[in-house]
């Protein structure tokens, strides 16, 4: 759940998981650069297929780019809950939680967003910011906005999509699956005429793309800002686009989701490396093209 404050200009994001203890929270939290998901993870053999977001230890700490504090509220079953806060890298204050609210099994993390961030708190926003990062979520997320000091409320659920298409191969997609991949990202609200699977591989590059064919021209097709129908995602992440064009005018009423391997991206994983947005996109224009 992720409960926007108007009165306190606060984001707080809530889970009912095992929470931490008072040591978890020196360790994991009270040091940066130290990631609990890489140790974790380092549990399983080396060839297990398994991945999990937040190996380099500093995505909690990443929070300061919208909030000038951050507090955290704990409670592990096998301790007492805990109030962790801090203002900077420097320095931070834990507790035992004294607050008058109960605090079951669990974590709360409580942003107090800087005024040029604060536009977060309008639910549509929010969703919205959720929406362009994340194209495929397992479970839905609660959004919930106090309106005032009285607590007036709204409740929604953001949109989310159940299946992975990447999850399988292409040939083995229902109709229904790539209905519902196109819809999501073209917010067309036409089908599409005709999709292709395209499987590329070689020692350079590796990635699966699907070229749409929409039934009338798409809105996509007269903003004519590039890339905007060219989607990149990984592990269900969306690649922040770029003002580029990547496929020449007369491939601008296809609509091309292309899911990208690990390897392309850069040190951080927000970004394709160097130039091989223009490379895949050199391969898609070059590909034979009949349906």
């Amino acid at each position: 759940m992720i409960v926007s404050n108007f009165s306190e200009k606060t984001l707080t994001i809530i889970d009912n998981g095992i929470g931490m203890t008072k040591e978890n929270i020196v360790k994991y939290i009270g040091v940066v650069a130290c990631s609990g998901t890489k140790e974790f993870k380092s549990q399983f053999p080396l060839d297990s297929d398994i991945f999990l977001f937040g190996e380099s230890g500093t995505g909690f700490y990443t929070a300061f780019k919208v909030a000038d504090k951050i507090q955290v509220i704990t409670k592990h079953k096998d301790d007492d809950a805990y109030m962790f806060e801090c203002t900077n890298l420097n320095s931070y204050t834990l507790r035992p939680y004294d607050g008058e609210e109960e605090i079951g099994r669990g974590t709360r993390v409580i942003l107090h967003l800087i005024p040029s961030k604060r536009s977060l708190l309008a639910p549509f926003m929010l969703a919205e910011s959720l929406d362009s990062h994340f194209f495929h979520i397992d479970y839905p997320i609660l959004i919930e906005t106090l309106w005032n000091d009285d607590n007036d409320k709204m409740i929604q659920h953001l949109k989310y999509m159940k299946t992975h298409v990447w999850s399988s191969d292409f040939d083995t997609l229902t109709e229904k699956e790539c209905n519902k991949l196109y819809e999501e990202i073209s917010m067309d609200q036409n089908s599409h005429i005709l999709v292709r699977h395209i499987k590329y591989d070689d020692a350079s590059i590796s990635f699966d793309a699907l070229i749409y064919v929409p039934k009338k021209n798409p809105h996509f097709c007269t903003w004519n800002i590039g890339e905007y129908n060219v989607h990149f995602i990984w592990r269900g992440l969306k690649i922040p686009k770029r003002k580029e064009r990547l496929l020449p005018p007369y491939m601008d009423f296809v609509l091309v989701v292309v899911n990208v391997d690990t390897a392309l991206l850069n040190a951080n994983r927000t970004d394709l490396q160097g130039h091989l947005r223009q490379k895949i996109g050199n391969i898609i224009r070059t590909s034979n093209m009949e349906f």
